[in-house]
């Protein structure tokens, strides 16, 4: 979210964000405050160099380069399962389109109040773009908050099984015609 919001009483504030868990991920996102000093970029990247990670530099905004982007797409897929398309569908599209999970268990992972907060969030940067589903909120009411108790997916022995627990939140209508249209688009059929 913009430094600025948290730069207040340290106006040359940047931040850093790790694709992934430091440890793992290779991309590190370097976000440049409007009052960032060249020196304090310079020093910044040359730590992001002495971890061995990539940089991606840009400047603050909501969600930044990485989660931005990130965020509109969980919330496609929450849409699309909101309208009826199945959890391995929604997946199993992605998967096939060469990420390495689908976006549902991606929210899994992440936790439901984690990725339904920060949506919140970037919802009110952009009202008019990304409109929070109620999805999140009910599937944390029924204690569905994700792995490893739980979410779109439940977990044994290091397999994802779709959980049936979600027929709960099923749409009673049939799939509209647009989100089978983009699944079959994604699927190549």
């Amino acid at each position: 979210f913009p430094l600025e919001d948290l730069a207040r009483s340290a106006p040359q504030l940047l931040g850093l964000h790790f694709s992934g868990s430091p440890g793992q991920g290779s991309l590190v996102e370097l976000a440049l405050g409007q009052a960032t000093t060249r020196a304090a970029a310079d020093r910044a990247l040359a730590f992001i160099k002495t971890l061995g990670k990539t940089p991606v530099i840009g400047r603050s905004s909501p969600g930044g380069f990485v989660l931005r982007p990130l965020f509109f797409y969980l919330q496609a897929a929450a849409q699309l399962w909101q309208q009826g398309v199945a959890t391995e569908a929604i997946d199993g599209a992605m998967q096939e389109w060469g990420w390495p999970q689908g976006p549902l268990q991606l929210i899994d992972e992440w936790g439901v109040a984690t990725v339904d907060q920060m949506m919140g969030q970037l919802s009110d940067y952009f009202p008019e773009r990304l409109i929070v589903t109620t999805l999140g909120s009910r599937m944390m009411a029924a204690g569905l908050t994700g792995r490893p108790g739980g979410g779109f997916y439940i977990y044994s022995d290091g397999v994802a099984l779709p959980n049936p627990a979600m027929a709960t939140f099923a749409p009673s209508r049939p799939v509209s015609r647009e989100a089978s249209a983009i699944v079959a688009q994604l699927n190549g059929v």
